[in-house]
Order: structure tokens, then C-alpha cells, then sequence
């Protein structure tokens, strides 16, 4: 749905909190591979009300590493730039 007044209205609506519930009971990756125990896991999360979001590790590194470089001084960027040319 485009950002805007009609996603406002939709979030916030009755709709919009069953449409969560609803996204919140779909079974992850990593639950279909530990089969019986992500079952288990599924219904434990569902039942609690807990969220659980999936996490690319290479969408995160990538963000930190942007990070790092304006954070990290000069002689440190160097060091890294070299131990990334090496490999």
C-alpha cells in the first residue's frame, strides 16, 4: 500500500491490527527448517503475542560499515582498506 493517508487509516483501523496478527502467525525460514521445535517456537510466538523479524546479515553489515567508515578515523580506515585488498 503507498505511504499516505489511506495506509494511515488502514494501520490504525481494526483491519489493519488483524492484518498484523495475521502477518505475525507466518511461519519464518528459520521454523520450517527446525520443523516440529519451529511448530512449537510458531505457536509459542503467536500465542505470547511476541514479534520476531528476520534479519539479513548482509544488509547489516553493509549499513555498519557505512557507519563505521564516518565514525572511524583516518589511520583505523586505512588499516582495514588494506586488510580488505589482501583478501
Amino acid at each position: 500500500m503507498m505511504p499516505g493517508v489511506a495506509q494511515l487509516l488502514f494501520a490504525n483501523s481494526p483491519l489493519g491490527e488483524l492484518n498484523d496478527i495475521l502477518l505475525r502467525a507466518q511461519q519464518f525460514p528459520a521454523e520450517r527448517a527446525a520443523g516440529t521445535r519451529g511448530e512449537v517456537t510458531r505457536w509459542a510466538r503467536i500465542i505470547t503475542g511476541l514479534d520476531q523479524r528476520e534479519i539479513d546479515p548482509s544488509r547489516t553489515g553493509s549499513s555498519e560499515k557505512y557507519r563505521a567508515e564516518e565514525t572511524t578515523s583516518r589511520t583505523t580506515r586505512g588499516k582495514v582498506q588494506a586488510r580488505e585488498d589482501i583478501k
